[in-house]
């Protein structure tokens, strides 16, 4: 983790998540998200945070590209934060397929905190089993 221009750390993270999918008519699914994370930063206060996204994705006929919007929410759980909104990322990708079970996405993330902003470009190639 970048702690500021010279210096790194390390922490640990583990996360437990639930999924809710469904398809909207035939073509469009909408998925909720919940997300508990917990991260240990050693020297620092740990961070305990409960994600929810809302995704929707459209699943594009006799293409296999699959264009999709999210919006995700970080709630602060940590003693004080009293589930406060510490985060929101909004995303917009494609993801489409490559070869075989190997699919790509290309991603823009806008994410907003309340001392700072970041706007992310990606590429991302997953495998599937």
């Amino acid at each position: 983790r970048n702690l500021d221009e010279e210096e790194w750390g390390f922490r640990h993270r583990y996360k437990l998540q639930a999924t809710l999918s469904t398809r909207v008519w035939s073509r469009l699914k909408v998925s909720l998200r919940e997300k508990f994370q917990h991260t240990l930063d050693g020297d620092e206060e740990n961070e305990l945070r409960l994600r929810t996204r809302l995704k929707l994705a459209y699943d594009v006929p006799r293409s296999g590209l699959e264009p999709y919007v999210s919006v995700e929410m970080y709630n602060g759980l940590a003693r004080g934060e009293h589930f406060d909104v510490t985060r929101m990322r909004y995303r917009g990708g494609l993801e489409f397929p490559v070869i075989g079970r190997w699919e790509g996405e290309l991603f823009y993330i806008y994410q907003d905190e309340p001392d700072k902003s970041k706007h992310v470009l990606g590429v991302g190639c997953v495998y599937k089993f």
